[in-house]
Order: C-alpha cells, then sequence, then structure tokens
C-alpha cells in the first residue's frame, strides 16, 4: 500500500478542526490555507512559545523557529511548552518545543534554527514565508524584522510583553504602518523596561500571545481584514486600549520613499 500523501492525511484529519471550521470567521476555506501556510516564528522564550503551541495546534503546515537558547527553571512559570525534564537537559528550547509540538500535532512540520538572527542571515531565515511572528526580547531585532519584512512585503506580527502588559499589532507592508511608523526610532536600551527590571507574569503573556495568535489565523486565512490596530492591555490594572495606526507614513525611514533601512 502507498503511503499517504500530506493531503490525504489533512483531509482524513480534518474532522480535528471542526470546531475550528464551525467558526465563521475561519470555516473550511480558511483552515486549508493554514494547512498550506509556512510561518516562522523568532523566540521561543515566553511569547513564542505561546504561540507556537496555538498556531501548531490550529493547524499551520509549516513552522520554522528560530532560537539559539536553552530552557532554564526561571522559564516554566511561563513557557508553556517545557518542563523539569528540559530543564534538567539543558535543552535548546527550539528542538525541546518542536519535540512537544509533533507530540500534539503529527501532521505539523516543524523546523529549528539554532542561531541568532542578525543583518546577515534575517531574509533568508524568513523569505517564502507566508508570515513571521515576533517573540523577540528587544528592540533592535524588531527594528530588523521590520526592515526585512518590508523589504520581501511579508506580514507580521509584534509582540511584546512586560510585568502585567504588553502589546500586539499586525503589519502588512504596503498597507498598515510599520513598526518604526508608530512607535518612531529605537529607545535607548537603558530606557527601556525589561523583564530584567520588572519582571513578567505568565497570565500576561497568555492574554497578549492569544491576541497575537488569533490575528495571525486571521491574516493567514485571509477570510476577512485585518483591522490597522495597536492593542495594549495591562491585566493587573484590567485595561484594555487599542489605538489605530492607519496607513504607512510617507517619511518613514523604513517603509516610505525612499527606503532608509538602518537596520537590514
Amino acid at each position: 500500500m502507498k503511503a499517504e500523501t500530506r493531503d490525504q492525511v489533512l483531509e482524513a484529519d480534518l474532522a480535528r478542526y471542526v470546531r475550528q471550521v464551525m467558526f465563521r470567521g475561519l470555516d473550511e476555506a480558511g483552515q486549508r490555507k493554514l494547512f498550506a501556510s509556512s510561518v516562522v516564528l523568532v523566540g521561543c522564550g515566553a511569547t513564542g512559545s505561546m504561540l507556537a503551541n496555538h498556531v501548531g495546534r490550529a493547524g499551520v503546515g509549516h513552522l520554522r523557529i528560530v532560537d539559539r537558547d536553552v530552557v532554564e527553571l526561571n522559564n516554566l512559570p511561563r513557557q508553556i511548552l517545557y518542563d523539569e525534564q528540559d530543564v534538567a537537559e539543558g535543552a535548546a528550547k527550539a528542538l525541546a518545543a518542536a519535540r512537544r509540538l509533533r507530540q500534539i500535532n503529527s501532521t505539523l512540520k516543524v523546523e529549528t534554527l539554532l542561531v541568532e538572527l542578525h543583518s546577515g542571515n534575517v531574509l533568508d531565515l524568513i523569505r517564502n514565508a507566508d508570515l513571521v511572528l515576533d517573540a523577540s526580547d528587544n528592540f533592535a531585532t524588531r527594528y530588523l524584522l521590520n526592515e526585512a519584512c518590508i523589504e520581501l512585503g511579508i506580514p507580521w506580527v509584534y509582540t511584546g510583553v512586560i510585568a502585567s502588559y504588553g502589546m500586539s499589532m499586525p503589519i502588512i507592508p504596503g498597507q498598515t504602518a510599520c513598526l518604526r511608523c508608530v512607535l518612531g526610532p529605537e529607545p535607548p536600551a537603558d530606557a527601556v523596561p525589561s523583564i530584567y527590571t520588572e519582571g513578567v507574569i505568565g497570565p500576561a503573556v497568555a492574554a497578549i500571545a492569544s491576541i497575537s495568535a488569533a490575528t495571525a489565523l486571521k491574516l493567514l486565512a485571509g477570510t476577512e481584514p485585518v483591522q490597522q490596530r495597536l492593542v495594549h492591555i495591562d491585566l493587573w490594572e484590567t485595561t484594555f486600549d487599542v489605538l489605530d495606526v492607519g496607513p504607512p507614513q510617507p517619511d518613514c525611514p523604513a517603509c516610505g520613499r525612499p527606503r532608509r533601512y538602518e537596520y537590514l
């Protein structure tokens, strides 16, 4: 008997996603687009493991994880794909995440790259992706991703979480304002709060990453327009704010004309 093709497997396994298919915002056509989609995830820590979990379970076809860190004990309160065995083994996050995701969804193709993203490799690492998910922990990497995605015309989703609050925003080159349009020049590192100075709680990561994951599914499925908005929530203060960011800014160095890349 011939081995089943991936398409046949997905056809047989469509029942797995019946609740998603029933959801009118996705439906069967959107689900099939998820099957055929390719996503690059930059970073697989707290935000990244939550994003990987969501898109991996949702039926995305190909997930490339870019992360060179290893699992540590202080990761476990919020990094949901890892456990104490991974800590004991000193497992690479990308490899541990891939192993867990394959147990969750055997039809998911997971690729792992234990490298640091930089200007010399970013274009090759994200080329041909349908979507890039930001789960990095610094603005320099995000501004680099912003320029690389603009250069290649790839949509991406910005996600940032600190303490009990965070932000999420979809960026579609040529259609929406980019990260540089919205946030301006990169702030000095010592002027920006981080989890190393402010800490972070798991529920905040889960909430913000879930918003970004839902945005990712909407972008990949293409069943309805994605709002040009930046979402900010604070779980401790129980606040939820939405900012309309609008179209690209003509004078933006990254996405305006002429482009003046500073990171790529």
